[in-house]
């Protein structure tokens, strides 16, 4: 998280779930853990093993982990953001382009203007923002309609049911 000032969403978005499937398996886990790894983060692999540190997030032992059990405060945040800007377009796509006024993507200011009246906090605002942008230069992020499309797709109602079954299971 470090690397990512912090930022739970960036993560998750740069490093876990580079599909955009919102959620993670465990052999698309192990895979990522190994090349941490070879970059020396040794948190990556600890004695235990990959697969305790995969089932510490996959406590049900569903196969997978989502981003609400990776970071519940970031995925509040964009669930938030995604509600909101389908209640204004129908689709999040169609809210960033509104956004962008034209242009080909929304940088911070414009994003910052956007989001007025969202109900977001002044915290998940640059969280939301930075954690979608696909651009790794933070000094030139902006967001595009291709940076948010598996918003329009992604259910997170759909996703907590599926959820529940699994904890009752556990």
């Amino acid at each position: 998280l470090k690397r990512f000032n912090e930022n739970a969403l960036r993560a998750w978005r740069k490093v876990l779930d580079k599909d955009s499937g919102m959620r993670v398996g465990y052999d698309e886990f192990n895979i990522i853990c190994k090349d941490l790894a070879r970059k020396g983060v040794r948190e990556a692999v600890p004695r235990s093993g990959i697969g305790a540190l995969f089932v510490a997030f996959d406590a049900e032992r569903s196969g997978w982990f989502s981003l609400r059990l990776w970071d519940e405060e970031a995925h509040i945040a964009l669930v938030d953001f995604q509600k909101w800007a389908k209640s204004k377009t129908g689709k999040v796509t169609d809210r960033i382009r509104e956004m962008a006024e034209g242009k080909p993507a929304v940088d911070w200011n414009a994003f910052k203007k956007g989001v007025r009246g969202s109900g977001l906090t002044n915290y998940q605002i640059p969280m939301v923002f930075d954690g979608l942008c696909r651009s790794l230069n933070q000094a030139h992020a902006c967001l595009t309609a291709a940076d948010v499309t598996f918003l329009d797709k992604w259910d997170p109602e759909a996703e907590a049911r599926e959820q529940e079954v699994w904890e009752k299971l556990a």
